[in-house]
This record gives C-alpha cells, sequence and structure tokens, in this order.
C-alpha cells in the first residue's frame, strides 16, 4: 500500500470527508463511527481496558452494549451519556454524547 501511496498519492477510504467529531454549541460531541477509539478515549478522557477487541468508537460502543443498537439506544459510561444516533444499516454511524452530572 505504501509503494502505491508514494506513485499515486494517498488514498481515501471515503470516510474521511466528514469530521471525526463535531462539538456542539451545548458542549455534546456528535462522532463519527470510524473514529479510532484511542482518540475517543483522548477525547472524553475515559479510561479503555488493555484487552478490548475494537478500533474504532462504533466497535467500542457495540461491546460496551453487547447487542447491535437501535437508534436512541443509550449507554452510561464514565460521565458520560452515549446515545446511538444513526445507524447504517448494521453499522453505527454516529453517536452523540453528552457530560452526565
Amino acid at each position: 500500500m505504501d509503494v502505491l501511496e508514494a506513485i499515486s498519492g494517498d488514498f481515501l477510504d471515503g470516510e474521511t470527508d466528514e469530521p471525526k467529531v463535531v462539538t456542539r454549541v451545548d458542549g455534546s460531541y456528535l462522532v463519527a463511527g470510524w473514529m479510532p477509539v484511542d482518540e475517543f478515549a483522548d477525547l472524553l478522557s475515559l479510561e479503555l481496558e488493555d484487552d478490548r477487541d475494537c478500533e474504532t468508537k462504533a466497535g467500542f460502543v457495540l461491546e460496551k452494549i453487547g447487542n447491535l443498537p437501535e437508534v436512541a439506544e443509550r449507554l452510561d459510561l464514565q460521565n458520560w451519556s452515549i446515545e446511538v444516533v444513526d445507524l447504517d444499516g448494521r453499522r453505527i454511524d454516529k453517536i452523540l454524547v453528552t457530560r452526565v452530572g
């Protein structure tokens, strides 16, 4: 892949056209499902388990909820409320993250 990119330039995966995270006026965050979980944890100052099996924020939410969520399904985690706001088929496309308390 590095050789191909050196010849033709960077490849875009289609998901980079949208921002990973949008900070809303009320201080909440609208987060893209493809955001790397480490960046997501840094944004919210979350402590992650070392033995997690996910690479993206969407995978992290799936792991925590334990099933394929529906729109408006929520998860409370370390002073944050995480709500699924958009699905693309079976894939979590967007979540809304709001500080609790």
